[in-house]
């Protein structure tokens, strides 16, 4: 047998190989996916002026039929926002948090049980006008690459 058809062969047995054991983490028809978190990002004001407190209400649920570990919730803020304060389901961390670059970093959760929700706040003051997003990320053991979601804010150069 030659190298290429053998080397074909193994890629062809590892890819089987990696779909069979994805398809354990997959919901048959009619049940709940094991694994599946919604997040949701919502502000207190769609509009602000600069100096003004803007709270950001991050909610987590756990949809799926299973519990998931080391939750990490990382926000990331316009530079131009003054952090205020982070409190939730975990302990904000000021040691894994870079201000100066609007990364704001909670404490993992070790267990997420199934159906679970759980709801953080972030509260930042702009400091100057422009339109500005802020966005809430989570990863989990089972899902690294993470999931985000968003919300865009206008801050106004007066009222």
């Amino acid at each position: 047998m030659s190298q290429t058809f053998f080397k074909g062969r193994v890629l062809m047995l590892a890819i089987g190989l990696i779909l069979a054991m994805s398809t354990v983490l997959w919901a048959k028809p009619g049940e709940k996916n094991p694994v599946s978190i919604e997040i949701n990002v919502k502000s207190s004001i769609k509009r602000a002026v600069p100096g003004q407190a803007i709270t950001f209400t991050v909610e987590i649920e756990n949809k799926g039929s299973m519990m998931v570990t080391n939750l990490d919730l990382k926000c990331r803020m316009p530079e131009i926002f003054l952090f205020v304060e982070g409190k939730g389901a975990s302990e904000f961390n000021d040691k894994k948090s870079d201000r100066s670059k609007g990364i704001i970093q909670f404490d993992s959760l070790p267990l997420v049980s199934a159906g679970e929700k759980l709801t953080y706040k972030v509260v930042c003051e702009p400091q100057e006008p422009g339109i500005v997003r802020f966005r809430a990320s989570t990863s989990f053991d089972q899902h690294a690459t993470g999931i985000y979601d968003e919300e865009i804010i206008v801050i106004r150069t007066g009222k």
